[in-house]
């Protein structure tokens, strides 16, 4: 597994931050 580069990293933060903002606004 080699190390997981920035670029990366980012993307998955943003796609984890935008599925969370969803959910949140479709829970409530």
């Amino acid at each position: 597994m080699h190390r997981p580069s920035p670029h990366r990293l980012a993307l998955l933060i943003a796609v984890l931050l935008a599925v969370i903002g969803l959910a949140a606004c479709g829970d409530d």
